[in-house]
């Protein structure tokens, strides 16, 4: 697997550091083999390229209840869910697997998904992009604002609160400020924006960009241009109230203040220490 990993990298290189071990993890559970197909060419796919906190959740409820058929991440890898699903084909290979949850989760010949990158990197990786998905919808989700996008999930991982169905936004009082907490999941979406970045220019795929703004303040322009994209027909009322919504408190604009704050004071800290250094070094 070490030569699979250099052939990785020659050809795609992701910031993401543990792509790679996790390529390995579910090449051991399901191997990638050569493609055989046939194409799934009788129905509508549609992939939205997700940044975790990005409102994927309420986009994909507006997907669903529209006609593009149940719009989740079909290809989870956490929880046990891809050893639960490698158990279920008894091992056969990564392809068969693709195929079983196109046809288990198509509905009215649409086929949609949501995908991170983790997710989606062995479907890139394994061959079955280029035989099954390279002339697919493409839906890229994103944040206008990362900073508040990083506290988001920040909270959500401290409290185990993702969804608005959750119901636990109670537990958002006990979070607590950490600067390097919340600069780590800064990070972590800035290189998982940046590994979509590099598939879409090296593909040359164009996608259907969208932010969790714009589909929160015009939900219904957001689908309408998701359909039109899609060659989907629109329907006559377009649904846009479902179970999810926006979880964001007051807590968040606290963080928020807090964590630009601290960066602001750690920044100017950091300036005069150097100056003060170079002064030093030139006197």
């Amino acid at each position: 697997m070490e030569s699979t990993r250099r052939g990785f990298s020659d050809i795609f290189r992701s910031s993401t550091a543990e792509i790679p071990d996790l390529l390995e993890r579910i090449h051991h559970y399901l191997p990638f083999k050569a493609v055989v197909g046939p194409r799934f060419d009788d129905r509508q796919i549609t992939v939205v390229c997700m940044t975790p906190r990005s409102g994927s959740g309420y986009l994909g409820s507006i997907l669903r209840e529209n006609g593009f058929g149940p719009t989740r991440e079909h290809f989870r890898i956490v929880g046990g869910a891809l050893e639960r699903d490698a158990a279920k084909i008894k091992r056969k290979s990564y392809e068969e697997y693709f195929r079983n949850k196109v046809q288990q989760r198509t509905e009215n010949r649409n086929f949609t998904v949501k995908l991170g990158w983790p997710q989606f990197a062995p479907i890139y990786y394994s061959g079955v992009f280029s035989f099954y998905l390279r002339d697919a919808t493409y839906i890229y989700l994103t944040r206008e604002d990362i900073i508040s996008q990083a506290i988001s999930r920040y909270i959500a991982n401290e409290t185990g609160y993702f969804h608005t169905p959750d119901k636990g936004d109670s537990q958002n009082d006990l979070v607590h400020f950490d600067y390097n907490g919340i600069r780590k999941h800064l990070e972590f979406l800035v290189e998982m924006q940046g590994d979509w970045e590099r598939f879409f220019a090296s593909e040359g795929l164009s996608p259907v960009r969208i932010t969790y703004e714009q589909v929160a303040s015009n939900p219904t322009a957001a689908f309408a241009k998701i359909a039109e994209a899609a060659g989907s027909p629109m329907p006559e009322t377009i649904i846009t109230q479902t179970e999810f919504g926006v979880t964001r408190t007051s807590k968040n604009a606290h963080l928020r203040e807090a964590f630009i704050e601290e960066h602001r004071r750690r920044m100017h800290n950091g300036v005069v220490k150097f100056i003060n250094a170079n002064s030093e070094n030139t006197g």
